[in-house]
C-alpha cells in the first residue's frame, strides 16, 4: 500500500509539474532564418532553460543565466539543420514539459509551406477549432499572422478603465486557443489594431492626448520575440530566395486622433523609410509584403506614395476584413490577398477582384524549385482549395 501511495504521489507530483508550463510559442528573433527562439510562461518564477536537438534522447542544454528569476521566458537556439525534426523541453525550477517537436525548414531541394492567417483574434472557435484545422490539413513550417492576433488587450468591447500597457494576460489567452500548434510550428505574428488596444474605442474619435492604442505595442514586444524593431521586421528564408516584410499599417484614417492605431506612415515617416530601403536593397526573388489594413487603402494612402514600394514585391497579403481575397491589379496584374479565420465581413475590393468570399481560410505558400511557387487559398473547415495563383518572381 505504501508503495501505490509513494507511485501515485510521484505521478501527482509530475503531473503537477508540467501543468504549470501550459503556453509555449515559437518565433524567429533575428532576420535570418537559422535560429529560434523558443518562449513559455510559467506559473512560478524562475529561470529558464531550454533542453534542444535532433535526438530527442541527446538533448543540448541552453540556458539564461544572466536574468533574474521571472514568468516570462524566451530562449533563443540554433537552428542551422534542415529536413529534420527538432525535439525540446523547457524547465523553470522544478516545473518542466514534456518532449515536444517541431519541424525544421527543408533545404532547397524540398518544398516549403508557409500559412498565413488574419484575425485570430475575432475567430470562432466553438464550431470546429481552424489553426488545429490549418495544422493538420496542411502541417505548414510556419504560420504567419496578418494582424489582430487578439480581441484587444482590455478584452472587452467597452470603454472600461485601461489595462497596463505590458498587460499580457490576452496574448496568452491566444496560445491557450491551439496550444498544440503554437508548441509544434514556428509563429511570425504582425501587428493589427487590436493586438495593442488597451481601452475600449470612444463613439467619436477623442482628440489628443486620450488616446485608445499603444502604438510602442508594449505587450505585444514584451510577448513576443521578433526581428528588427519587432512591430516591424523582416525574415529571410535563403535556400528559397524569400523574404517576409511586415509592416505597422492598421486604421490609416485614424492619424492624427486619439483612435490612431499604427506607427506613422507618411512619406518620411521612420516606417516609410526603412521599408523603402528594404524594397530598394532586398536580392530576394520572391518577397512578400505584410500588414493589417485594407489592400485598397494602403495602395491609396497619401495620393498612392506606398503603391509603388508595395510592388516592387512578388505580393501583398493583409488580414483587414473577415474575407478571403485574391485581387489582380488590372493595370499590372500585380496581386494582393485578403486571409482571415473569422468569415462574414463586408468586400472591399470588387473591381480588382478574381475571387472573394465570406469564409474561414487561409493562404497557403508553397516554395519548391521543380514547381512553379503558389499561392492556395484554402478554407479551414472543408480543406478545400478556394483559389490558386502563381507565385512570381521579382523582375
Amino acid at each position: 500500500m505504501r508503495k501505490c501511495i509513494l507511485s501515485f504521489l510521484c505521478v501527482l507530483t509530475s503531473t503537477l509539474s508540467h501543468a504549470q508550463i501550459n503556453h509555449i510559442w515559437i518565433t524567429h528573433p533575428k532576420n535570418k532564418s537559422d535560429s529560434v527562439a523558443i518562449s513559455w510562461y510559467s506559473r512560478e518564477k524562475g529561470d529558464s532553460t531550454v533542453f534542444y536537438g535532433t535526438d530527442k534522447n541527446n538533448l543540448t542544454e541552453k540556458s539564461d543565466k544572466n536574468s533574474e528569476p521571472k514568468n516570462l521566458h524566451h530562449v533563443e537556439i540554433p537552428l542551422d539543420k534542415k529536413d529534420c525534426t527538432y525535439y525540446y523541453y523547457v524547465k523553470t525550477g522544478t516545473q518542466q514539459t514534456p518532449v515536444y517537436s517541431f519541424k525544421s525548414y527543408p533545404s532547397s531541394a524540398g518544398e516549403l509551406c508557409v500559412a498565413f492567417v488574419g484575425n485570430i483574434g475575432y475567430t470562432r472557435f466553438d464550431k470546429f477549432n481552424p489553426l488545429e484545422n490549418l495544422k493538420k490539413f496542411s502541417d505548414p513550417h510556419l504560420i504567419v499572422s496578418c494582424g489582430d492576433n487578439i480581441p484587444s488587450l482590455h478584452l472587452t468591447r467597452n470603454n472600461s478603465a485601461p489595462v497596463p500597457l505590458d498587460d499580457i494576460t490576452a496574448f496568452l489567452q491566444l496560445i491557450e486557443k491551439a496550444p498544440a500548434v503554437f508548441r509544434s510550428t514556428i509563429f511570425m505574428p504582425i501587428l493589427g489594431n487590436h493586438d495593442k488596444e488597451f481601452r475600449g474605442r470612444f463613439k467619436k474619435r477623442p482628440n489628443l492626448p486620450t488616446c485608445v492604442y499603444d502604438i510602442d505595442s508594449t505587450a505585444y514586444c514584451k510577448f513576443f520575440v521578433l526581428p528588427e524593431k519587432e512591430w516591424c521586421w523582416t525574415l529571410n528564408i535563403p535556400q528559397f530566395d524569400l523574404q517576409l516584410v511586415a509592416l505597422d499599417l492598421c486604421h490609416l484614417s485614424d492619424v492624427g486622433t486619439g483612435h490612431q492605431a499604427c506607427h506613422m506612415f507618411h512619406l518620411g515617416s521612420e516606417q516609410f523609410r526603412w521599408y523603402e530601403k528594404i524594397m530598394a536593397n532586398s536580392k530576394s526573388k520572391y518577397l512578400l509584403t505584410l500588414y493589417n489594413s485594407g489592400n485598397r487603402n494602403t495602395r491609396k494612402i497619401f495620393s498612392g506614395i506606398w503603391r509603388p514600394n508595395l510592388e516592387k514585391g512578388s505580393a501583398c497579403i493583409c488580414g483587414f476584413g473577415y474575407f478571403m481575397e485574391c485581387a489582380k491589379m488590372r493595370d499590372n496584374g500585380f496581386t494582393y490577398l485578403n486571409t482571415s479565420l473569422s468569415e462574414g465581413g463586408p468586400l472591399f475590393d470588387k473591381y480588382n477582384s478574381i475571387y472573394s468570399k465570406q469564409i474561414s481560410g487561409y493562404v497557403l505558400a508553397t516554395f519548391n524549385k521543380n514547381k512553379t511557387p503558389m499561392f492556395d487559398l484554402r478554407s479551414t473547415e472543408k480543406n478545400e482549395s478556394l483559389l490558386k495563383t502563381e507565385i512570381k518572381a521579382r523582375e
